[in-house]
């Protein structure tokens, strides 16, 4: 199954240090020296100090990801833009009747691209897989295009890739039935978790516009 909700439309850059598959992060990989984040429960941001002589708000850092952790909510203006290397995230959107996956993002795929903008979020991005992530602050990437004007196309490819990543969620999981909805959705979390993917009731119900108890009478 091919797993079309993963972008993979990343310009080429040159290998660097911590991150050879994403040419977002590449950029500013030698400014990290190596450090690592180690982010404790519920808290994607936690990380050892930044290097000497770099100011902590503009170093591109590698996050660890755990399930249920919230990298941003609706209504919050960010400062960074997160890459996914590993693992599974969920944008959604509150609506009448509870919230709504809008977005399923995978490996290499990007979330939280308003915070380029200086926006706030529409959506609120929570983690549903574990998994890694590199944490990009917009003073890096707006600092990059300026230098680096062709790295804009890159970006907005990503843009691109989230509009096709939505209108891909509505063919594949608000339309047909809801146990074929409900199949789609567990085939996508095996292909992009494998042996870690868990269908949790309450992420199935809000994708696929039913409730948790549907998705336990579906499944029996």
């Amino acid at each position: 199954m091919v797993n079309r909700f993963s972008y993979r439309g990343v310009a080429p850059h040159a290998a660097v240090a911590l991150c050879q598959r994403c040419g977002m992060c590449a950029w500013e990989a030698p400014a990290v020296g190596g450090g690592l984040a180690v982010p404790g429960p519920g808290d994607a941001r936690e990380r050892l100090p930044a290097p000497a002589g770099s100011a902590e708000r503009s170093v591109v850092l590698a996050v660890r990801l755990r399930a249920g952790q919230a990298l941003y909510g609706a209504g919050q203006t960010g400062d960074a833009v997160f890459v996914l290397h590993r693992g599974l995230v969920k944008e959604t959107l509150e609506a009448d009747e509870g919230e709504r996956v809008v977005r399923l993002i995978g490996a290499a795929g990007v979330t939280g691209l308003a915070a380029f903008l200086g926006e706030p979020h529409r959506h609120s991005a929570r983690v549903v897989g574990d998994g890694e992530a590199c944490r990009v602050p917009v003073t890096r990437l707006r600092e990059r295009i300026r230098s680096d004007p062709l790295g804009a196309f890159s970006l907005l490819a990503h843009w691109q890739g989230a509009l096709d990543d939505t209108d891909h969620i509505i063919a594949a999981f608000a339309t047909g039935p809801a146990r074929a909805r409900l199949a789609r959705y567990i085939l996508f979390l095996i292909d992009t978790l494998g042996a870690q993917a868990r269908l949790r009731r309450q992420e199935a119900a809000e994708l696929i516009g039913v409730t948790p108890v549907s998705v336990t009478r579906l499944i029996g």
